[in-house]
């Protein structure tokens, strides 16, 4: 088991994707519960290269060794969006470093917000982002969705 320390956040390449998609589909299959399908645990190898040639798509790893990924979008209406984040199972504690590395990296793109979204009713996700200093700041539901998601934002820099 990996213990961590302190890591950065790199842009992903094309040549990283494969190690990507491993990384996004057994995260997101590890913590997917039948009511809450996440399409990141099955997500297409396509799908992880158009992330990287948008210049989305952050690994973080500790010498070779992969942590986990994630993906900052800018939205007009939204702004910075913080999606997909997953860590690898043997990287202890690299949940927390990965948000971390987020934040720094949104900070670095300008950015004093950050948003994301998780299910309403995840048994823990919720109270994880909670304590990590998120504040739910609104619902979103997709029609055609299953279930309804908090918006948790949170104050990354000054306004």
């Amino acid at each position: 088991m990996t213990i961590l320390t302190e890591s950065t956040a790199f842009l992903a390449q094309i040549n990283d994707a494969q190690a990507i998609q491993q990384i996004l589909q057994a995260g997101f299959r590890r913590y997917q519960l039948a009511d809450f399908p996440f399409s990141a645990a099955n997500v297409s190898l396509a799908q992880v290269n158009q992330w990287i040639e948008l210049e989305q798509m952050y690994g973080v790893k500790q010498g070779e060794k992969w942590l986990g990924v994630f993906r900052l979008s800018e939205y007009q209406e939204f702004g910075l969006v913080l999606s997909r984040l997953a860590a690898c199972e043997q990287a202890k504690g690299a949940g927390k470093l990965l948000l971390a590395a987020a934040e720094d990296q949104a900070i670095k793109l300008g950015f004093s917000a950050l948003q994301l979204k998780t299910p309403k009713m995840h048994p823990f996700l919720v109270n994880y982002y909670l304590n990590h200093g998120y504040d739910i700041c609104g619902t979103s539901f997709t029609p055609g969705g299953k279930f309804e998601e908090y918006v948790f934002c949170k104050q990354i820099g000054p306004a």
